[in-house]
């Protein structure tokens, strides 16, 4: 018998602290998915080069050229975000989220918390 009060009361704890994470997941990607397209935008308009033209200084070109292998690696990383903040998104509407992807388990809350947009347990 206190061995079921005992689950029964992990499961309702269990239970609150979803309910809590889902009222802040189903703000937080949302504002995160804005963030990460402010960012691409400004990266694309960095990248396209048009408020620093290449210069023609061959030293002056190079650091440039560094700097856009930096921004190439920044666009990749929020475009990998952002599909994963959509796909969270999709998955909170679909009524799915906070279950893998790969196994059908529940995700642990504290996980979800500190990576709102993850769609697996841990490994």
């Amino acid at each position: 018998m206190l061995l079921l009060n005992a689950e029964v009361r992990r499961a309702a704890r269990t239970a609150r602290v979803k309910e809590r994470i889902l009222e802040f997941i189903e703000r937080r990607p949302s504002s995160r998915r804005d963030e990460l397209r402010h960012r691409l935008a400004a990266l694309e308009t960095d990248m396209r080069r048009e408020s620093d033209p290449l210069i023609a200084d061959w030293a002056e070109q190079s650091a440039q050229r560094a700097k856009d292998d930096v921004r190439a690696g920044i666009r990749a990383r929020s475009e990998s975000e952002l599909r994963e903040v959509e796909s969270a998104l999709r998955r909170l509407a679909g009524g799915t989220y906070g279950t893998c992807r790969e196994c059908g388990e529940p995700i642990v809350p504290g996980r979800l918390y500190s990576l709102p947009h993850i769609g697996q347990s841990a490994p």
